[in-house]
């Protein structure tokens, strides 16, 4: 099949009842409004959590665990935390980096697609995109409605904007639905800075970011906007491909642009990235300068949040669209034997890379809302509705190959 064309839409309504001990008296807050408000200056970036005793560490309000702000030692799940403080201090750029530091998870480059990442929980991995896990920022869902997975779409999150990193190291499908079946990842993006960085590396590694914010009383803005590229690194011929063997490299190039601005309990996201592989090794495959994958991601979610004497109920609608364009070598330029006379080789004898790939299109809107009723001091009702509609537009082949010249003269079926 050249291309495909579909299209899902599907109306949920989530009704969640969960009982917590000792869950504490006060306002309840919308999922993505207790996710920036729930962090303090006490347990922020600004934090050294070393350096606090056992029994602060415990109080440490996390928001990933059941939507509102709970103390860790009362969280209904195991949930590792990071500030932009910590993982700037342990060098880590992208959020699969961060990732291998988290207790059950690995992430592992694959080779498949450039630098994607593949990642397993508790030595659980169902494919090579992670499709069991979910990934939120502030509310807004990065999973690709076709692979189902974040780390070969969306990949090398950046972490410069993120203020906080809350991971739940096992399912929370009771709570947040589909993709939640192993992990949820919850980022948190920064609000309230302002600085301009520059970094250099090894790899001729040039990368420039910009961030701007202001806050005046109930409303407020900030912007993130980043590019980075490298030279990639040099790999030696390390096995043969139809008996050819090449050096190569992979150079890398992202940029970065996330918008956010709110209005008393009306927030606006917008957010465009854009992550370019090229000249990679494919596991299994060849290498060559004409390979490439490219993706880009463009999304707008605006939330309004309405309190209640009991609780709350955050409504929201958001659009994304994704692209993927990718070309990789089928067939190395001259194999070694000649493969002239192979039906799946050039059928004249010509000595020329023959490429394939697809370039596909990916549509999503969602919008519901989410809510959260206080019964008692004690127990908590979680419930939504949710409409959410899903197409993916023409996913055509692309190729060196005429593919209508040898549909006309009967050589491909």
């Amino acid at each position: 099949m050249l291309y495909a064309k579909s299209c899902w839409k599907n109306l949920l309504l989530v009704l969640v009842g969960a009982s917590i001990s000792g869950w504490a008296h006060g306002h309840a807050h919308a999922p993505d409004r207790a996710i920036n408000e729930g962090t303090s200056p006490q347990d922020s970036s600004q934090m050294e959590l070393f350096s606090l005793p056992l029994s602060q560490l415990l109080d440490l309000k996390v928001v990933v665990a059941n939507r509102i702000p709970t103390p860790l030692s009362k969280a209904p799940s195991s949930v590792t935390v990071y500030t932009s403080d910590e993982f700037a201090r342990m060098g880590v750029k992208s959020v699969s980096d961060l990732l291998n530091y988290v207790p059950s998870i690995t992430v592992s480059r694959s080779t498949g697609e450039g630098r994607s990442a593949a990642i397993s929980v508790r030595g659980r991995k169902s494919n090579s995109v992670g499709r069991e896990v979910l990934v939120l920022l502030d509310g807004l869902r990065l999973n690709d409605p076709v692979t189902g997975g974040v780390f070969a779409q969306d990949r090398a999150i950046n972490l410069e904007f993120i203020e906080r990193v809350e991971v739940i190291r096992g399912p929370g499908s009771a709570i947040y639905g589909a993709n939640a079946y192993s992990s949820v990842v919850n980022l948190v993006s920064k609000a309230g800075n302002s600085e301009a960085k520059v970094t250099v590396g090894r790899n001729d590694h040039v990368e420039g970011s910009v961030a701007l914010a202001s806050n005046q009383g109930n409303m407020g803005a900030s912007l993130f906007v980043s590019h980075a590229k490298d030279t990639g690194d040099d790999y030696e011929p390390f096995f043969s491909y139809f008996g050819v063997s090449e050096a190569t490299q992979d150079p890398f190039r992202q940029s970065d642009i996330y918008f956010r601005a709110w209005l008393d309990d009306l927030s606006l996201y917008l957010r465009r990235n854009e992550r370019s592989d090229s000249e990679f090794v494919v596991d299994g495959g060849g290498f060559s300068s004409r390979q490439r994958h490219r993706v880009e991601n463009r999304s707008a979610r605006v939330t309004y949040d309405l309190d209640h004497s009991r609780g709350n109920i955050l409504f929201f609608v958001e659009q994304s669209e994704n692209d993927a364009d990718s070309l990789f070598v089928l067939f190395p330029e001259s194999p070694n034997p000649p493969l002239a006379g192979n039906p799946f080789y050039w059928s004249d004898g010509s000595t020329v890379e023959m490429l394939g790939g697809n370039f596909r299109t990916v549509e999503q809107l969602r919008t519901g809302f989410e809510g959260l009723f206080e019964i008692n001091g004690s127990h908590r009702l979680n419930y939504g509705l949710e409409y959410r509609k899903e197409e993916v537009g023409l996913n055509p082949f692309q190729s060196s190959i005429d593919i209508e010249t040898l549909r006309l003269t009967n050589q491909i079926i």
